[in-house]
């Protein structure tokens, strides 16, 4: 009896001990999962991607975080995608942090988005990321010369739905050409760029910080044109779309440019939600602050410092920004 006993309560023991270690490896694994702060972009071989992958890097090492957090870029099939899942990551109370366009940003923060209708006022900015440029370029022994010569005609797009798609849609339509043109989404830059060294699109729509390396490699071996928008276009298009910006491209930018050209462009923030920690979104931009080499390194247009990381859109600063910035005597102007 007492050795049956003595077994009984040496059994009930081990199952507390596989209890207590299975509930302590559970917490751990909650733990860890909940140590990863997601950084949403657009497709893997953007401005973005390599810009927020660069940065994640470096702030994974960074000591604040002590390996307790850990940054992961996600790529996403463009604004929509990386948007909805911010959005469940407030919604779930969970860091997370989006690479997006402004432009998209700031339709969804002030519900004047179709595809996640509603407004959604928890969203936080935190500051500048990038600037992408829009090349229109005309095909090979094209009679495209003009924006208005697009009539009727073909073009190349890497995807629709997306802000460099719908800036093609915006400036269009202030040409008058709504509905008097095709768009063909061919799914990334370089099929994009091989559709219009074939001739197969009558235009195409490339992107980039320029040098934009698409429109780059194309003129160095194709004869192309770049569509310049007209001035008196350009004044009222970018007065009614403020989150675009007219850029000039000088005179030999690219090969074969021969002449000063006026196109478009659009920015990109880093955003967040309310509900991300303070501390994670001050030493996010304390990181990014900390590693200027490096993350130029990453990509050679990264231009993010303390005279360029204040760049507003509708969204108001996260707490944590807003920390840092009166921190370093940094204006945000809010």
């Amino acid at each position: 009896m007492t050795s049956f006993w003595y077994k009984m309560i040496l059994f009930t023991g081990l199952i507390f001990l596989l209890a207590a270690c299975s509930e302590q490896q559970s917490a751990d694994s909650k733990t860890s999962q909940e140590g990863v702060v997601p950084i949403y972009t657009p497709s893997a071989s953007g401005i973005n991607y390599v810009i927020s992958a660069g940065t994640a890097n470096v702030l994974t090492n960074k000591k604040e975080f002590d390996g307790r957090i850990v940054f992961s870029t996600e790529a996403t099939s463009g604004s929509t995608e990386l948007m909805y899942l911010l959005l469940e990551s407030e919604k779930n109370h969970e860091p997370a942090i989006a690479a997006p366009a402004n432009v998209a940003a700031t339709e969804l923060y002030n519900g004047n988005s179709e595809e996640l209708p509603g407004e959604h006022t928890g969203l936080r900015n935190i500051g500048f990321l990038s600037g992408t440029t829009m090349h229109v370029v005309s095909a090979v022994n094209s009679s495209i010369e003009d924006f208005n010569d697009l009539q009727g005609k073909t073009i190349g797009i890497p995807a629709p739905e997306t802000p460099p798609s719908n800036f093609l849609e915006h400036l269009l339509d202030a040409y008058g050409l709504a509905g008097e043109y095709e768009t063909l989404p061919l799914g990334s830059l370089p099929e994009v760029q091989e559709a219009l060294a074939e001739g197969s699109v009558d235009a195409g729509l490339l992107f980039g910080a320029v040098p934009a390396p698409t429109v780059q490699e194309l003129t160095q071996t194709e004869d192309v044109n770049i569509l310049s928008i007209d001035h008196d276009v350009a004044e009222s298009f970018f007065e009614e779309h403020p989150y675009y910006s007219p850029v000039t491209l000088e005179a030999g930018t690219y090969a074969g440019q021969e002449r000063e050209l006026f196109i478009g462009s659009f920015y990109s923030n880093f955003i967040t939600h309310q509900h991300t920690d303070d501390d994670i979104v001050y030493h996010f931009i304390e990181g990014i602050m900390e590693n200027q080499d490096t993350l130029q390194a990453v990509h050679p247009t990264f231009n993010i410092d303390e005279n360029t990381i204040i760049h507003d859109n509708d969204l108001p600063y996260h707490d944590g920004a807003i920390r840092y910035f009166e921190d370093n005597d940094i204006d945000y102007n809010q």
